[in-house]
């Protein structure tokens, strides 16, 4: 099950369990709308200049993280999930628009594009995956 389906499914109280010591599951969701909205932003560039996004060139995403938790914290988790909903079709209409085939062929520099990878995770399980555990263990605290 992939995490945005799991989180239409949370009811209204579980959306402010905490999943680790700084964000809720709301939060978390918001961090990923964040990512989903700034990867369609960083496909556009990186495919126009074959040069690696801004995330893949640093290991700290603390600012950015934040920022994203802070601009959504007005959001319903209902309009969250939409707003996750917006920004992943216009990933796929953007994969599509240039060609999976032609992402693909690029090798390692486009994986991300595909949630194949996760600096912060030794075992390189998406990013989508690593949240989902987080908020199905928390919800079981």
């Amino acid at each position: 099950m992939n995490l945005l389906t799991y989180c239409k499914q949370l009811r209204p109280d579980d959306w402010t369990r905490m999943v680790n010591n700084h964000w809720t599951i709301k939060d978390c969701v918001a961090h990923m709308v964040g990512w989903e909205k700034e990867c369609v932003k960083e496909l556009k560039i990186t495919w126009a200049t074959q040069c690696d996004p801004w995330f893949m060139r640093t290991n700290n995403w603390d600012d950015f993280n934040r920022e994203s938790v802070t601009f959504y914290q007005n959001f319903t988790p209902e309009q969250l999930l939409a707003e996750w909903e917006k920004w992943q079709r216009e990933m796929e209409e953007l994969k599509n628009k240039i060609g999976e085939d032609k992402l693909k062929q690029a090798g390692e520099k486009f994986a991300w594009v595909f949630d194949q990878w996760d600096p912060d995770d030794e075992g390189n399980r998406s990013h989508n995956d690593y949240h989902l555990k987080q908020i199905i263990k928390s919800l079981k605290n």
